[in-house]
Formats: structure tokens, sequence, C-alpha cells
């Protein structure tokens, strides 16, 4: 029989760990009752399942995240990689080309409040929110 959405309801409330931890208290077999779990009915094999799932679900998107992360790196180095080969491109169309890297390491040495990195950090994203 699987889980009632009260069931459900009581795991998700529980969170991953406490129910962890109460799952030790059950016998070693899959229709062994939990103790302490929501109605008292709650099965060893349906509570190990659920588990199993969130398990899946947290693994999956941290693997999404760091693909994500990685896909991130990777299309910003090679838009710095391009920005020399694209230059003839940006001087055609009235932008200008900027050493971001260099624009980055300024900013982060930089004081805070400088009028200076104000206005090159504003010049260079002109789309950027005034504060």
């Amino acid at each position: 029989m699987a889980l009632s959405f009260d069931q459900i309801r009581e795991l998700e409330r529980l969170g991953i760990d406490n129910v962890r931890q109460r799952l030790r208290y059950a016998g070693a077999g899959p229709g062994s009752i939990v103790p302490g779990l929501g109605d008292g009915r709650m099965l060893r094999g349906e509570v190990e399942d659920w588990l199993a799932a969130k398990d899946n679900t947290l693994r999956e998107r941290a693997e999404k995240l760091q693909e994500d992360t990685l896909w991130w790196a990777k299309d910003i180095n090679t838009m710095l990689s391009n920005v020399e080969h694209n230059s003839h491109w940006l001087g055609h169309n009235g932008l200008r080309k900027v050493d971001l890297r260099n624009l980055l390491q300024k900013v982060e040495a930089g004081p805070s409040g400088s009028l200076e990195l104000d206005g090159e950090f504003e010049s260079t994203f002109r789309s950027a929110p005034r504060v």
C-alpha cells in the first residue's frame, strides 16, 4: 500500500533528517511499522522509498546546479575570449571594446563608492540600474 497524502505531508513536515532518525527505530523488514511517524501506520519500505525519491531529487538538483554553473563559466570564458576577435564588429556598431577582466579587478580592489569606478562601470554597462 502506498503512502497516503496525509502521510506524505507529515514526512515533508518532519524533513529528511528527522525521518531518517526515526527510521532507525523501526524493525529491519520493509513491512515493519516506523514508530513516531504520523498515524503510526507507515511501513519501513514505504518510508525508505520516499527517502530514496527525496535523495534522487536532491542529487538531480545538485547535478543541474553544477551543470548550469559550468555552462555559465564556459560561456563567460568564451565571451571574454571572443572580445578580441569581435573588436571590428564592436567598432562598427557604436560600441566600445572593454577589458572586462581589468574592470572587474578594479571594482574588486577599489574603494566602495568610488565615483571614478562607478562612472566607468556605468559607461560599460549602460543598461545597469542606477542606485
